[in-house]
């Protein structure tokens, strides 16, 4: 249900200012592959954090989702936190992929080096 209720949450507020969405980064045919790959359990637990407690849970998460497609309409996502070869995780950033590695999403964090 995870797509359908994206469909018609897009085509009743699509254009409509609210924190934290920008209607023109991305259409609305990437944002039903992503939701498709991601799931909607996992999809529903990342939406319920951010309505229960927008002003923790508003930063830290990884820099990358990835996702790809595979047979009959399904798919695999996994979220990424880049950091450089000095770098280290704040206990926010830490704080998101404990909870979503809990919730089943595979996540990675990727050191660049040099």
């Amino acid at each position: 249900m995870a797509e359908e209720l994206l469909i018609m949450s897009w085509e009743s507020h699509v254009g409509t200012v609210c924190r934290g969405v920008k209607w023109d980064k991305h259409s609305l045919s990437e944002l039903r592959a992503a939701v498709t790959c991601i799931g909607g359990p996992c999809l529903a637990s990342i939406c319920r954090n951010l309505a229960q407690d927008y002003r923790s849970w508003s930063s830290g998460m990884p820099d990358l989702l990835l996702w790809r497609f595979h047979d009959n309409f399904r798919g695999e996502a996994k979220l990424v936190e880049v950091k450089g070869p000095r770098d280290r995780l704040s206990e926010q950033q830490r704080a998101w992929l404990l909870f979503l590695m809990d919730c089943g999403f595979n996540v990675e964090v990727l050191i660049m080096l040099g």
